[in-house]
């Protein structure tokens, strides 16, 4: 199985489907996929327990960053910006390695 997702442009997407249940091996195959294609994850209405957020952060690896709560921007190595109002995302996740956040 894949992860419903929806893109954001210029890049990053939101994932459309319940992130609070655990992932199958496809699912969560797809999910390290679309940080690594994407840079920035998010999904509203997860309504997730910390511990599984903390699950979730953990299967991106070292350089995956979960935002706090308030707009968030996001800068690619080509200049490119993305700006995101936070608060009504459940979790919104960017990549250390390929972007910088301010």
């Amino acid at each position: 199985m894949t992860l419903q997702f929806t893109r954001i442009d210029p890049f990053g997407v939101e994932i459309l489907s319940d992130l609070s249940r655990p992932f199958g091996p496809s699912e969560a195959f797809h999910f390290r996929d679309l940080f690594g294609n994407h840079g920035v994850i998010l999904a509203r209405g997860a309504e997730l327990a910390d511990e599984r957020r903390n699950e979730l952060l953990a299967q991106l690896g070292d350089t995956a960053r979960l935002c706090p709560a308030g707009p968030a921007k996001f800068t690619n190595a080509d200049g490119v910006v993305l700006e995101l109002v936070s608060q009504s995302v459940d979790f919104l996740v960017w990549d250390e390695g390929t972007l910088t956040s301010s």
